[in-house]
């Protein structure tokens, strides 16, 4: 496949726009997508041969942005002639067209390449034989599933393919493939201060931090893999260095990103990287989650121009690095960056990784809101399972330029964030770009306590917790607000809303016998552990610590409680089980008691504690077919009924007697019900007496002239529902 690098659009607003034509393609959900074409603008790819010098020199000052490596470049153009004048110069390979949604600012370009998605089972190939369609390449995606790239022979008809082909059965989608330039996020400045003081996220003057001090007392991300899909990150920084993995080039090496390296010059990766996982080597700064791993997954090439940073990017390439992100077993997936449109293979990567990425779990992937101070949050954010992230000022308010809006679910700090800059120094980052991997890092800090953990449940960690931010509304029930959505994102309380530790107790307790409780949980950095037992005991070794065994000196029968407080600091997180003490007592009884005149057809008896249960007839004729508490009765005649259960556990047994007098029950005329298409009648043998399997009017059951006693109906519904009643016939 042909490898395409370009430089950003800088001055998109003064270029003359006047002459624009609207363009339109189909998706398989056939939703149409709206383009106009930049009739000023045209993106020519030279001859790989052609020097550079002679690149720039063909071109004059037709270019509007110029790189020296570049063998395509973005340049205007004054006249329809020209593009004909360029299409016939032998030392140019393609001259494609350049286009904008109607709905943003960004551009993309229109190339001969597409994405296509199969069904499983069937060829690219074929599919595109059977509908008479010429090709000049097919290009499998290794990190997508059954995803490929075509290419065509010329891209003057690359949306009419699309059209075509998403109208065949064979195709998950098929879209254009398009080279996207995306306003960049938002810069860094560097700064010459090593020791950091503006972690405000850690330490604030106003209070609105993320309790990250009290979550490091549980949890500091080990072993927890973070990607950071961006413009990669500077491998050899020393506060980073040592917590980075093997990354990925998902540019597949356009520009110096080999391994996921950044460009010289290019600092919002790093930034985004530091945030997460800086180093605790007493230098510089310390990361959210500074003993998990980052991922660093180049999908864009970025530069700065007039302090404004710009990305140039493309479907495949955006979908690519989160196939690799996949494929490389991330738990948390950091995504600060934005465009106007999801692909369809976009949006299908990432589907993927949330709903099988970590062996079925879902992978948890965070995006940012975008930084337009628009009440739309980006369109990555509408996505299922997606964390959006909004930024917040040092004072607790969103800052002005955050996205807002009906999906926007956390607020994180992101104005004047203190983080890692590149030649291993440090600076401020902003936007929503330094909120996402924020919230990225708490989900690394529970991911590391609970690896078992699903995608929504770190979600729903991560949400319920949320510190409820002054000077805004969070009404019931949802407790959501439109500018800040849950709120302020607390590390430590999203780690207990993840209930990291756990109570182990026996599952029964007798008296006079030694039995052992224990904690497992983060328990190693805590100050002291205070067990607090209500009831008659006496603790026989290992009081103060993690795991204590216990006498009971009288076991009453019911469940006893057991409280364990675990100090950390001046924070305690409190515990609480119970476990069945003594032999079986009597909870409930459903179905029947004492004296109760009724016709049974079942009895429930709950005795706390028991393990089993035995059933024994000691007066009266009645059928008993017992399963475990839980027992069918049918009595034969009625006169009264005595039944003894007996539950039984290790510690011993309790009998509970069950007593009942079942009501004669007289059915004169059974009214079939609406829509009964047959009755049949058995007796208690369940030999069948009488049926009818052409119901046409109500049914009597005096006139089929049954002996007295009881018998069970049998109706069948039209839909195929069969119910049954015992009655008794005098």
């Amino acid at each position: 496949m042909r490898k395409h690098t370009v430089l950003l659009l800088t001055l998109l607003f003064c270029l003359n726009l006047s002459s624009q034509r609207q363009m339109s393609y189909n998706t398989k959900n056939k939703k149409v997508i709206k383009l106009e074409t930049v009739d000023t603008l045209s993106y020519i790819c030279f001859r790989k041969d052609v020097p550079i010098h002679q690149r720039k020199v063909k071109l004059s000052n037709k270019v509007v942005t110029i790189r020296q490596e570049q063998q395509s470049e973005l340049i205007r153009i004054d006249s329809p002639s020209e593009i004909t004048q360029l299409k016939n110069d032998g030392n140019i390979e393609s001259v494609y067209k350049v286009l904008r949604f109607p709905t943003g600012k960004e551009l993309v370009v229109l190339t001969n390449e597409i994405l296509v998605k199969v069904n499983p089972g069937k060829q690219v190939s074929s599919v595109l034989d059977n509908l008479r369609i010429p090709y000049l390449m097919i290009s499998e995606i290794e990190e997508l599933s059954d995803v490929s790239i075509v290419q065509l022979p010329t891209s003057d008809n690359t949306l009419d393919v699309v059209n075509l082909l998403v109208s065949s059965p064979d195709l998950v989608y098929a879209e254009p493939n398009f080279i996207q330039f995306i306003d960049g996020p938002t810069s860094t400045n560097a700064t010459t201060d090593l020791y950091s003081t503006n972690q405000w996220s850690i330490v604030n003057p106003y209070g609105f931090t993320m309790d990250v001090l009290a979550a490091w007392k549980l949890s500091k991300g080990k072993d927890i893999k973070v990607a950071v899909l961006d413009e990669g990150v500077e491998l050899t920084h020393p506060d980073l260095k040592d917590n980075l993995l093997p990354g990925y080039d998902a540019t597949l090496g356009d520009g110096p990103g080999i391994n996921g390296a950044a460009a010289p010059g290019d600092s919002h990766g790093t930034a985004c990287a530091g945030i997460i996982a800086a180093l605790e080597n007493n230098i510089g700064m310390t990361g959210i989650a500074p003993q998990s791993k980052v991922i660093p997954i180049r999908i864009a090439i970025g530069y700065y121009e007039n302090d404004e940073k710009k990305w140039r990017t493309s479907s495949a390439t955006i979908a690519r690095g989160f196939g690799e992100a996949y494929r490389r077993g991330a738990d948390v997936v950091s995504c600060s960056f934005s465009s106007t449109n999801v692909a369809a293979s976009v949006s299908d990567a990432i589907n993927t990784l949330t709903t099988n990425g970590r062996n079925g779990r879902g992978s948890v992937v965070v995006f940012s809101t975008g930084n337009d101070g628009s009440s739309t949050v980006s369109p990555y954010c509408n996505l299922p399972n997606v964390i959006s992230v909004g930024n917040l000022e040092i004072t607790g308010n969103r800052r002005f330029s955050s996205n807002y809006g009906s999906n926007l679910k956390v607020m994180a700090p992101g104005a004047g964030t203190y983080t890692t800059y590149p030649s291993g120094s440090y600076g401020t980052f902003g936007g929503t770009s330094a909120a996402c991997p924020h919230v990225a890092s708490v989900a690394a800090l529970i991911l590391s306590l609970k690896p078992n953990l699903s995608q929504k449940d770190v979600a729903s960690a991560i949400y319920s917790s949320c510190t409820k931010l002054p000077g805004y509304q969070y009404p019931s029930p949802n407790r959501w607000n439109n500018e800040t959505g849950y709120g302020l994102v607390s590390a430590y309380e999203a780690i207990l809303a993840s209930k990291p530790f756990t109570m182990i107790v026996p599952d029964l307790l007798c008296e006079c016998e030694t039995h052992t409780f224990s904690i497992s949980g983060p328990t190693d950095r805590c100050d002291s552990i205070v067990w607090n037992l209500y009831f008659d005991k006496e603790i026989i070794s290992g009081n103060g610590t993690t795991s204590v065994e216990v006498r009971i000196l009288e076991a009453p029968g019911y469940a006893l409680p057991f409280v364990a407080s675990i100090y950390y600091g001046n924070r305690v997180v409190k515990l609480e089980e119970q476990a069945h003490a003594g032999v079986p007592e009597t909870y409930d009884i459903i179905g029947g008691d004492e004296a109760t005149e009724m016709e049974l057809t079942y009895a429930e008896v709950i005795m706390a504690g028991a393990t089993s249960y035995t059933w024994e007839l000691k007066q009266g004729r009645c059928g008993i077919w017992p399963n475990n508490n839980i027992a069918d009765l049918l009595p034969y005649d009625t006169n009264k009924v005595i039944i003894v259960v007996t539950g039984y556990n290790r510690c011993g047994s309790y009998a509970e007697w069950l007593s009942f007098t079942p009501k004669r029950r007289v059915s004169g005329q059974n009214s079939r019900q609406i829509g009964t298409k047959s009755v049949a009648i058995y007796n208690l043998s369940y030999e069948l007496i009488y049926s009818d399997k052409n119901l046409i009017s109500l049914f009597d059951i005096n006139a089929v002239n049954l002996p007295s006693g009881f018998y069970v109906i049998e109706s069948q519904l039209e839909n195929g529902i069969i119910t049954r009643e015992k009655v008794y016939i005098p």
